[in-house]
């Protein structure tokens, strides 16, 4: 789960350094942005252990496909977090699964 509670998230806001805001960037545009890189730094959390897995070397083969699997879904689904409308329906998919 990416955040236990909001106090967590709000604690995770008050520690990011502020952002200008500008013509081109709103308020939404800020927490759109916050929101995605807390799911970046998710799932990369999230490969990582996967990585982690995978080099010890004592999955069986099928185990370890399903894990190498799941690593390229990862990465490619931290490339998907830096536009906000594709970005959505990952995070929506992520939040069912919790």
């Amino acid at each position: 789960m990416l955040f236990r509670s909001l106090g967590q998230f709000a604690a995770e806001l008050l520690s990011r350094p502020p952002r200008q805001l500008g013509d081109d960037l709103t308020p939404t545009d800020v927490v759109q942005g916050l929101i995605m890189a807390l799911w970046r730094r998710e799932l990369k959390a999230r490969r990582a252990e996967l990585e982690r897995t995978a080099m010890q070397g004592d999955l069986d083969p099928d185990r370890l496909h399903e894990v190498e699997s799941e690593i390229h879904r990862l990465t490619s689904q931290i490339k998907r977090m830096t536009h906000w409308e594709i970005a959505v329906p990952t995070i929506a998919a992520h939040r069912a699964e919790e």
